[in-house]
Protein backbone atom coordinates (compact mmCIF):
# COMPACT_ATOMS: atom_id res chain seq x y z
CA UNK A 1 0.00 0.00 0.00
CA UNK A 2 2.83 2.39 0.83
CA UNK A 3 4.51 1.77 -2.53
CA UNK A 4 1.28 2.42 -4.43
CA UNK A 5 0.82 5.64 -2.49
CA UNK A 6 4.42 6.68 -3.23
CA UNK A 7 3.87 6.13 -6.96
CA UNK A 8 0.59 8.07 -6.93
CA UNK A 9 2.22 10.94 -5.03
CA UNK A 10 5.25 11.07 -7.40
CA UNK A 11 7.77 9.89 -4.76
CA UNK A 12 8.55 6.81 -6.91
CA UNK A 13 8.61 6.44 -10.68
CA UNK A 14 7.41 2.85 -10.37
CA UNK A 15 7.26 -0.16 -8.07
CA UNK A 16 6.79 -3.91 -7.97
CA UNK A 17 3.71 -4.66 -5.86
CA UNK A 18 1.12 -7.33 -5.25
CA UNK A 19 -1.61 -6.94 -7.82
CA UNK A 20 -3.93 -6.32 -9.29
CA UNK A 21 -4.12 -2.60 -8.53
CA UNK A 22 -7.36 -0.82 -9.30
CA UNK A 23 -6.66 2.91 -9.34
CA UNK A 24 -7.49 5.39 -12.11
CA UNK A 25 -4.00 6.93 -12.07
CA UNK A 26 -2.07 3.65 -12.15
CA UNK A 27 -0.85 1.67 -15.15
CA UNK A 28 0.18 -1.89 -14.32
CA UNK A 29 2.08 -4.68 -16.07
CA UNK A 30 1.83 -8.32 -15.02
CA UNK A 31 5.19 -9.73 -14.01
CA UNK A 32 4.40 -13.11 -12.47
CA UNK A 33 1.98 -15.26 -10.51
CA UNK A 34 2.88 -17.39 -7.50
CA UNK A 35 1.21 -19.96 -5.29
CA UNK A 36 0.80 -19.05 -1.62
CA UNK A 37 1.14 -21.87 0.90
CA UNK A 38 0.56 -22.15 4.61
CA UNK A 39 3.85 -22.90 6.37
CA UNK A 40 3.93 -24.81 9.67
CA UNK A 41 6.34 -26.82 11.77
CA UNK A 42 3.88 -29.73 11.86
CA UNK A 43 3.23 -32.21 9.08
CA UNK A 44 -0.53 -31.87 9.45
CA UNK A 45 -2.65 -28.76 9.80
CA UNK A 46 -6.31 -27.94 10.31
CA UNK A 47 -8.13 -24.61 10.47
CA UNK A 48 -8.74 -24.85 14.21
CA UNK A 49 -5.01 -24.32 14.73
CA UNK A 50 -5.49 -20.65 13.77
CA UNK A 51 -7.11 -20.20 17.16
CA UNK A 52 -4.12 -21.85 18.88
CA UNK A 53 -0.98 -20.92 16.94
CA UNK A 54 0.35 -17.37 16.56
CA UNK A 55 0.32 -16.14 12.99
CA UNK A 56 3.62 -14.61 11.85
CA UNK A 57 3.15 -11.95 9.16
CA UNK A 58 4.47 -8.77 7.62
CA UNK A 59 2.83 -5.46 8.56
CA UNK A 60 -0.53 -4.24 7.23
CA UNK A 61 -0.40 -3.59 3.50
CA UNK A 62 1.44 -6.80 2.63
CA UNK A 63 -0.28 -8.75 -0.13
CA UNK A 64 0.33 -12.11 1.57
CA UNK A 65 -1.26 -10.87 4.75
CA UNK A 66 -4.23 -9.44 2.84
CA UNK A 67 -4.84 -12.79 1.16
CA UNK A 68 -4.69 -14.52 4.54
CA UNK A 69 -7.08 -12.05 6.13
CA UNK A 70 -9.58 -12.48 3.25
CA UNK A 71 -9.44 -16.25 3.61
CA UNK A 72 -9.86 -16.22 7.40
CA UNK A 73 -12.71 -13.71 7.18
CA UNK A 74 -14.57 -16.02 4.80
CA UNK A 75 -13.99 -18.95 7.16
CA UNK A 76 -15.08 -16.78 10.12
CA UNK A 77 -11.86 -17.58 11.94
CA UNK A 78 -10.02 -15.24 14.28
CA UNK A 79 -6.34 -16.05 14.79
CA UNK A 80 -5.18 -16.40 18.40
CA UNK A 81 -2.42 -13.86 17.96
CA UNK A 82 -0.84 -12.00 15.06
CA UNK A 83 2.84 -11.14 15.31
CA UNK A 84 4.33 -8.70 12.79
CA UNK A 85 7.85 -8.96 11.41
CA UNK A 86 9.73 -6.98 8.80
CA UNK A 87 12.14 -9.69 7.58
CA UNK A 88 11.07 -12.84 5.74
CA UNK A 89 13.98 -14.90 7.09
CA UNK A 90 12.92 -14.09 10.66
CA UNK A 91 9.38 -15.26 9.94
CA UNK A 92 10.57 -18.52 8.34
CA UNK A 93 13.11 -19.22 11.09
CA UNK A 94 10.43 -18.65 13.72
CA UNK A 95 8.08 -21.07 11.97
CA UNK A 96 10.90 -23.66 11.74
CA UNK A 97 11.37 -23.29 15.51
CA UNK A 98 7.66 -23.96 16.08
CA UNK A 99 6.79 -20.43 17.19
CA UNK A 100 3.88 -19.97 14.80
CA UNK A 101 2.59 -20.32 11.22
CA UNK A 102 2.71 -18.11 8.14
CA UNK A 103 1.52 -17.72 4.55
CA UNK A 104 4.14 -17.04 1.85
CA UNK A 105 4.86 -17.97 -1.78
CA UNK A 106 5.94 -21.58 -2.26
CA UNK A 107 9.04 -20.39 -4.10
CA UNK A 108 10.53 -18.66 -1.04
CA UNK A 109 10.10 -21.59 1.32
CA UNK A 110 10.38 -24.78 -0.75
CA UNK A 111 14.06 -25.21 0.17
CA UNK A 112 13.12 -25.48 3.87
CA UNK A 113 10.41 -28.01 3.07
CA UNK A 114 12.89 -30.25 1.25
CA UNK A 115 14.93 -30.45 4.46
CA UNK A 116 11.69 -31.00 6.47
CA UNK A 117 12.39 -27.94 8.59
CA UNK A 118 8.86 -26.79 7.77
CA UNK A 119 5.81 -28.26 6.03
CA UNK A 120 3.79 -26.65 3.27
CA UNK A 121 0.01 -26.87 3.13
CA UNK A 122 -2.23 -25.89 0.24
CA UNK A 123 -4.90 -23.29 0.86
CA UNK A 124 -8.17 -22.82 -1.07
CA UNK A 125 -7.39 -22.10 -4.72
CA UNK A 126 -9.21 -18.76 -4.83
CA UNK A 127 -6.81 -17.44 -2.17
CA UNK A 128 -3.65 -19.26 -3.24
CA UNK A 129 -2.56 -17.33 -6.32
CA UNK A 130 -0.89 -13.96 -5.92
CA UNK A 131 0.36 -11.74 -8.70
CA UNK A 132 3.28 -9.36 -8.86
CA UNK A 133 2.80 -6.32 -11.06
CA UNK A 134 4.94 -3.37 -11.99
CA UNK A 135 3.13 -0.05 -11.65
CA UNK A 136 3.66 3.57 -12.65
CA UNK A 137 1.43 6.61 -13.00
CA UNK A 138 -0.51 6.72 -16.27
CA UNK A 139 0.37 10.38 -16.77
CA UNK A 140 4.11 9.93 -16.24
CA UNK A 141 6.46 10.74 -19.11
CA UNK A 142 8.21 7.51 -20.06
CA UNK A 143 11.93 7.95 -20.76
CA UNK A 144 13.84 5.71 -23.18
CA UNK A 145 15.35 3.74 -20.30
CA UNK A 146 11.92 3.26 -18.70
CA UNK A 147 10.49 2.17 -22.07
CA UNK A 148 13.30 -0.36 -22.40
CA UNK A 149 12.56 -1.61 -18.89
CA UNK A 150 8.84 -1.99 -19.70
CA UNK A 151 9.74 -3.91 -22.88
CA UNK A 152 11.88 -6.24 -20.78
CA UNK A 153 8.92 -6.87 -18.48
CA UNK A 154 6.65 -7.52 -21.47
CA UNK A 155 9.19 -9.97 -22.95
CA UNK A 156 9.46 -11.86 -19.67
CA UNK A 157 7.40 -15.06 -19.46
CA UNK A 158 4.52 -13.51 -17.53
CA UNK A 159 3.17 -16.84 -16.35
CA UNK A 160 6.31 -17.70 -14.40
CA UNK A 161 8.22 -16.35 -11.43
CA UNK A 162 11.70 -17.24 -10.28
CA UNK A 163 10.25 -20.42 -8.78
CA UNK A 164 9.23 -21.80 -12.15
CA UNK A 165 5.62 -22.16 -10.94
CA UNK A 166 2.98 -22.01 -13.64
CA UNK A 167 0.20 -19.46 -13.55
Amino acid sequence: EDLVKDVIEFRLDGAFVTGPIKHPQIQQYDVCFEELVLVTRNKTFNLEEFSIEPFLVFSQGCGYRSKLEQWLKEEEIMPKRIMEFSVLETILSSVALGLGITLVPRSVVKHLAVDEKVYLHKIPEKHSIISTVFIHRKDTYITNSQQSFLQTIAAYEVNRCHSGQDK
